[in-house]
């Protein structure tokens, strides 16, 4: 398994937990004091460092192959973001419509840009580790 395989599953495995700290936080406290969970997101901040020092280690380069994998994963984490954001804010003024209200508050929006962002890498990590895995199975 090489790092961005690694990378994929650590960040299948934060996104889970940053929602499951938003929901007990927005039960405890309103949603405003749930969006504290995303600050759990700055994990991801600290990926580049992990993966410098590994590859540094282990002096694993990347082919083309992991290039073009990587390539189409962002595009496909991109994309679902892109539709994420749209429905989402979309969603948002629907229900303000129906609700008699002419404005959408702008606290909305903060939230809507970490779910496009919690979007994009859970689309990029299992966009990512079906492509590996897609690649995996050669006939002999």
């Amino acid at each position: 398994m090489n790092t961005e395989q690694k990378t994929a599953w650590f960040m299948l495995i934060l996104i889970p937990v940053v929602c499951v700290g938003f929901f007990i936080l927005s039960s405890l406290g309103g949603w405003r004091v749930g969006c504290a969970a995303f600050g759990l997101l700055g994990l991801i901040g600290l990926i580049p460092v992990i993966r410098r020092r590994r590859l540094i280690l282990s002096q694993i380069p990347a082919d083309e192959r992991d290039r073009q994998i990587s390539r189409k994963s962002s595009l496909v984490g991109g994309i679902a973001s892109y539709l994420a954001f749209v429905i989402g804010l979309m969603s948002i003024w629907g229900i303000s419509m129906n609700a008699g209200s002419t404005t959408v508050t702008i606290h909305l929006l903060p939230l809507m840009v970490f779910c496009g962002c919690m979007v994009f890498y859970a689309a990029r990590s299992i966009a990512l580790l079906t492509l590996y895995n897609r690649g995996s199975g050669y006939a002999e």
